[in-house]
């Protein structure tokens, strides 16, 4: 597919599919990648059943995550994820199943695990155990927690620290997310949000223990699951939720449009 500006609309004509900008070409070729990038999800002729399927569900990805009230979980934060995980190409088993996660763990709020397990069995030939492990993979975002069970799966761990890793970001980028949040949520009413927000940020950083590998409990609780995580940015989200809590608790919400 050949460079394109943004406002331009192209068209991949083989597979009747159309793009409005270069995000959304960039993330089809990631999306192409995970569907070929392991055997049980074989590539399929652009005729099949299959592929249409495969292009049905593209376009519900497109369509979800381009909604005018994403402010933050679009697809600028699909995209920040696929950088992240480039980072971890040697460290990551199947980058494959993670990919899949990414594109379906923010696209229907509580439903997202159910609308991957229809587009596994419709748009693919995947194994029921790497189903099963994708499915996890999503639910695993409503708390970000790893299971307790002495068995760590060092892919999940990477994925939940990469949907994280904003919470890590210098200052300024953090404060502009936290902004951007209330957006998303400006249906709520504010000191609604002020003291939800507050409490939610604060079960981040407070006690009560996370598991980490060879079974310690931590005194407080640490963000990232990961060690790679935990070393480059965890002090840094610390001191960012620790700043916003400090906000929220006077009654001010980072980068709030006040016409809201």
């Amino acid at each position: 597919m050949s460079s394109m500006n943004e406002g331009e609309v192209q068209t991949d004509t083989s597979l009747d599919i159309k793009f409005a900008s270069s995000l959304e070409v960039a993330l089809y070729v990631r999306w192409r990648r995970a569907l070929s990038g392991d055997e049980s999800i074989p590539e399929a002729e652009p005729s099949s059943t299959l592929e249409k399927a495969r292009n049905r569900w593209w376009q519900e990805i497109i369509r979800e995550y381009t909604k005018l009230e994403r402010r933050y979980h679009g697809l600028t934060h699909l995209q920040q994820m696929f950088g992240e995980m480039d980072r971890h190409v040697g460290r990551l088993t199947r980058p494959d199943r993670v990919a899949l996660a990414v594109f379906f763990h923010d696209i229907n709020e509580e439903k997202s695990a159910e609308r991957f397990n229809a587009f596994a069995q419709e748009a693919t030939r995947m194994s029921k155990e790497d189903i099963g492990v994708v499915h996890a993979y999503i639910l695993a975002t409503k708390t970000h927690q790893m299971s307790q069970s002495p068995e760590v799966d060092d892919d999940l761990a990477l994925f939940l620290d990469i949907d994280m890793s904003i919470l890590g970001q210098p200052r300024e980028i953090y404060m502009r997310y936290a902004g951007a949040i209330r957006a998303e949520h400006k249906h709520v009413p504010r000191s609604l949000y002020l003291e939800k927000r507050a409490q939610i940020l604060s079960s981040f950083i407070e006690g009560g223990g996370k598991y980490i590998k060879g079974g310690r409990q931590s005194l407080r609780r640490e963000i990232y699951a990961s060690q790679f995580y935990k070393n480059e940015l965890e002090e840094q989200a610390r001191d960012n939720i620790a700043g916003e809590i400090y906000m929220l608790r006077r009654g001010v919400i980072p980068y709030e449009d006040k016409e809201r």
